[in-house]
């Protein structure tokens, strides 16, 4: 998708192939999956994104594999030929040599994965409420989630919200409250790829909420209604799959060496040994970083890898050696940005106390957390509230006051270049800040006139969710 969007106003002619006919947000999955999220509110049409690119022609079609020395793709029911082609089919789950386990635990990577989540866990409920037998039921309420990842983490959360919130109060033959949710995890600490710090906290605050954390736990065998764990045996009529990934099968019919887990091993340029004209991309290639380590797999390395292999694209096309990519690291996500500002901005407020500067009487880090949180919950009322959470988010958007309605009176509103949040937000116009008042109510009006407030609205939202939820676990 980036790529194709790198090179909208160069001369040449893309083509776009995907065997679905939309753009997901998959970090969101878990949401549809927990019912917080609707389907749309986390996929947008590919043709529609690319409406304005005329250069690009997106078709529906399922990619078997690619064969470099005829230059073509095979498809499920034809071929494509290609000058120059990008491989970016990504992971598909993993279950170990254990395929048979797939019918009882599904995984989570499309938007059918996450609906079907959401049809069983639901189910579960339905069902409890008519089962009068005790042990019968509660099978029925108990939640084992496989895999201490982010993603299993985040579906524990939501299992766990589900239970204690959404469902408090909507059955009269049982307590929802009662659902037995149990984390799975074969390697000694939850989050294995984030720092110390944030797998302890993760652990017990999952405990806090009621979650049964089992570290260091192997899952030997998965059949209809339980799992077994090496002797002992746990009954649940719902398993939910996050243990791991494996390489789309594509990149093994690119006939090169590829690692353990199904990755092709690119070139510093992100092409394939022999072959200048294929470059491999995403989750599907496996590079080493400037510290001897796996590029982790996130958005951040894919949307990068799209963005450079289009530029060597071009470089070539005008016959100009091609250069070798290079990794710019932005970070953990939001949590770790959040969390390395809340522990600077203690270590000052300690500081300012020792010095017996007692100026700011309040930590700016609370001060931060706390607006964040009171945004995430006004976002849910309308547009114009979750503009002016998108614009307080930033260091450099502060307030006035913290009490509700300071938000319209920002002491510094900074400019599209401070941060990524206020590229994302128009500038009201003249009159409407010369009429003052809540301006970020005409930032909307004219989102609207322009036709993009549903899209944009919908990606901060996301995103704020997401923020506020972090926050409140204490991550």
């Amino acid at each position: 998708m980036y790529a194709a969007r790198a090179l909208r106003r160069e001369p040449v002619q893309v083509t776009l192939l995907d065997r679905r006919n939309h753009h997901l947000f998959q970090p969101l999955l878990y949401q549809v999956a927990s019912a917080a999220l609707s389907p749309g509110d986390i996929a947008s049409p590919i043709r529609w994104i690319l409406r304005r690119q005329k250069n690009v022609e997106v078709l529906l079609a399922d990619v078997i594999s690619v064969d470099p020395a005829r230059r073509v793709v095979v498809l499920r029911d034809g071929e494509i030929a290609y000058d120059y082609v990008i491989v970016a089919t990504g992971a598909a789950h993993a279950y170990f040599g254990h395929d048979q386990w797939r019918k009882w635990a599904p995984g989570l990577k499309t938007l059918e994965d996450a609906l079907e989540m959401r049809r069983r866990v639901l189910l579960a409920y339905e069902r409890a409420e008519r089962e009068a037998d005790p042990v019968k039921r509660a099978a029925l309420l108990t939640f084992i989630v496989i895999g201490g990842g982010p993603t299993g983490v985040e579906l524990a959360g939501a299992l766990v919200e589900i239970s204690r919130q959404s469902l408090a109060r909507d059955f009269r033959h049982f307590n929802p409250g009662s659902a037995r949710i149990i984390l799975l995890e074969a390697g000694p600490s939850l989050l294995a790829a984030f720092p110390d710090s944030l797998r302890q906290a993760a652990h017990e605050d999952l405990r806090r909420l009621g979650v049964e954390v089992r570290t260091g736990t192997l899952v030997t065998e998965v059949r209809d209604g339980c799992v077994e764990i090496g002797q002992d045996t746990i009954d649940a009529e719902t398993i939910l799959w996050a243990a791991g990934v494996a390489a789309s099968p594509v990149g093994a019919s690119l006939g090169v060496p590829t690692d353990r887990a199904g990755r092709v091993i690119v070139q510093p340029d992100l092409t394939i040994p022999g072959h200048s004209d294929v470059f491999v991309i995403g989750d599907l290639a496996a590079m080493l970083g400037p510290d001897g380590k796996q590029l982790p797999g996130v958005a951040q390395v894919a949307i990068q890898m799209g963005r450079h292999a289009a530029k060597n694209i071009l470089r070539a096309v005008e016959h100009q050696p091609y250069r070798p990519f290079v990794y710019k690291n932005l970070g953990r996500g939001r949590t770790s940005a959040i969390s390395a500002q809340f522990g600077s901005s203690r270590t000052r407020a300690q500081t300012n106390a020792e010095r017996g500067d007692t100026s700011c009487r309040r930590d700016r880090a609370d001060r931060y957390g706390g607006r964040l949180r009171h945004h995430a919950a006004a976002a849910r009322g309308g547009g114009a509230r979750v503009l002016t959470a998108v614009l307080s988010r930033h260091p450099a958007h502060r307030h006035a006051r913290d009490e509700p309605g300071a938000h319209r009176t920002p002491r510094y509103r900074g400019t599209r270049r401070d941060c990524c949040a206020c590229r994302r937000i128009p500038r009201p116009s003249a009159p409407a800040r010369n009429r003052g008042g809540d301006w970020t109510h005409d930032a909307q009006s004219s989102w609207r006139m322009r036709g993009d407030l549903p899209r944009v609205l919908g990606d901060v939202g996301a995103e704020l969710s997401t923020d506020a939820a972090r926050i409140e676990a204490g991550l």
